[in-house]
């Protein structure tokens, strides 16, 4: 076992973080959880490699939560829906992965270590294999974090802002380095032993292993800074919002990135359906009306020129493209395996696809699909009706690029995103943990929500 550079710096950050004096509980809650956010966009690299496997970073920013989390007291709420559903996805995702590789012995399978266009061409026969463990464990530390940590800390919204600002922030370095012709310290990054790196000379990968993962990142973080900029009242932080996703298009431009494409269209289009419905059902237009028709007019101006040439472009390159014929053969593969296995999955690690709907249906079934898809369900509407504008733009965004063409089931900001709408109208008392310091900052959204009366937070719901 041996610790990457970029795994230093991350432990280094959190044991400052932990370790540091604090005047409360809230200081060092906000202190780790900043540390830990700051590793969340390097998911494709290695904290630590352990012989042909790899931990990435962010993994051990979530261990650290859960210890952090571990001292408090539990607020002594009621299970949710919202976790029931967690607790069922687990379940479905450890029996179909214990029992689907000897029920299902022999299929034929993309399995994980090697890039997908070799597996395509080389496709394995289903049995257990490391990864079985490995994307098993990796989905119950993710469940952990939704379930304990989000909801016991409430920090949700501050680790998103976080962690993609740093990504925003390592991809814009990524891009002056491109347009100033510099290099980039690629080798810092790719670390992974697992992961295949893109080595391209036009496309923007950044500090991601490809210009695709980028795309769908910097997607993720326009739209969650774009709707922070509409939604703020303080001219300065509006100003930031404006810089950081200016900086994300950016790098969703270089990165050339169909995903990212197709999913600001879907994104957008159902959006603004969404805000249009809402108006002429209601008569009145309410503050996410506005956000996602602003969304979609700009959408709408960006696939007009010279908008609509680069996106034609991006689309005519990927029609009889390699990469397009072995992601559209993987799909159809994992839903071949759907049906042969009737709908139960091959078990978790077990097969690969480019969609996420499509991997998860060849890997956890058809109920683990219409589990997943529900939470995800819950989280964009508590986000919603606690005006969580924001963070709620950006899981939208993330679903749809990873339902078109990003199959990572394991993405902290995917699972922090989902976790922060499902805690987002708990109404938790954050106020006392062990210590008997607070961890609700008063200038929060969360502190502000938590001091709302029962009939505040039902009006607040109604509109």
């Amino acid at each position: 076992m041996s610790i990457t550079p970029l795994g230093g710096v991350f432990a280094l950050l959190l044991v400052m973080a932990a370790a540091s004096p604090s005047p409360d509980a809230r200081a060092r809650t906000k202190r780790v959880g900043v540390a830990a956010a700051i590793s969340f966009p390097f998911y494709d690299s290695a904290a630590l490699t352990i012989g042909p496997f790899g931990v990435a970073p962010h993994y051990l920013g979530i261990i650290a939560l859960i210890l952090l989390a571990a001292t408090f007291r539990s607020p002594g709420t009621p299970t949710t829906r919202g976790e029931v559903l967690c607790l069922l996805l687990a379940g479905i995702s450890v029996l179909t992965t214990a029992a689907s590789p000897w029920l299902f012995s022999g299929l034929s399978v993309l399995a994980s270590g090697t890039g997908l266009d070799e597996q395509v061409r080389f496709q394995s026969q289903l049995t257990y294999s490391a990864s079985n463990v490995a994307q098993v464990m990796y989905l119950a530390v993710n469940l952990i974090l939704v379930t304990f940590v989000l909801k016991r800390l409430g920090i949700g919204r501050d680790v998103i802002r976080v962690a993609l600002t740093t990504g925003t922030f390592a991809g814009g370095m990524a891009a002056a380095a491109t347009l100033l012709g510099a290099n980039y310290p690629h080798e810092l990054f790719d670390t992974n032993p697992r992961f295949f790196y893109a080595e391209l000379d036009t496309r923007l990968r950044g500090h991601l292993s490809e210009p695709s993962h980028l795309g769908a990142f910097s997607l993720t973080a326009l739209a969650f800074f774009t709707v922070s900029a509409l939604t703020q009242s303080s001219a300065g932080n509006r100003l930031r919002d404006i810089l950081m996703a200016s900086v994300a298009a950016l790098t969703l431009y270089l990165s050339e990135a169909g995903t990212a494409v197709l999913g600001a269209a879907v994104g957008g289009s159902l959006l603004l359906a969404a805000a249009t419905i809402r108006t002429l059902s209601t008569g009145r237009l309410s503050l996410p009306g506005f956000v996602a028709i602003s969304l979609g007019t700009g959408i709408a101006l960006f696939l007009s020129q010279p908008g609509y040439d680069f996106v034609s472009n991006i689309l005519a390159s990927k029609q009889g493209s390699m990469s397009l014929t072995t992601r559209s053969f993987a799909d159809l593969h994992a839903l071949e395996l759907t049906a042969q296995t009737y709908g139960l999955g091959v078990g978790l690690g077990s097969n690969r696809a480019s969609s996420m709907l499509a991997m998860l249906a060849s890997t956890i079934g058809v109920v683990g699909v219409c589990t997943f898809v529900g939470l995800c369900y819950l989280a964009l509407r508590n986000g919603m009706r606690a005006r969580n504008l924001a963070e709620m733009a950006a899981l939208t965004a993330l679903l749809t690029a990873s339902f078109i063409s990003i199959a990572d089931f394991t993405s902290p900001i995917l699972w922090t995103l989902i976790g922060t709408g499902l805690h987002a109208n708990a109404g938790l008392d954050h106020t006392r943990g062990r210590t008997g310091g607070a961890i609700a900052d008063r200038g929060s959204p969360i502190g502000h929500r938590d001091r709302l009366s029962a009939a505040q937070r039902a009006t607040r719901r109604t509109d």
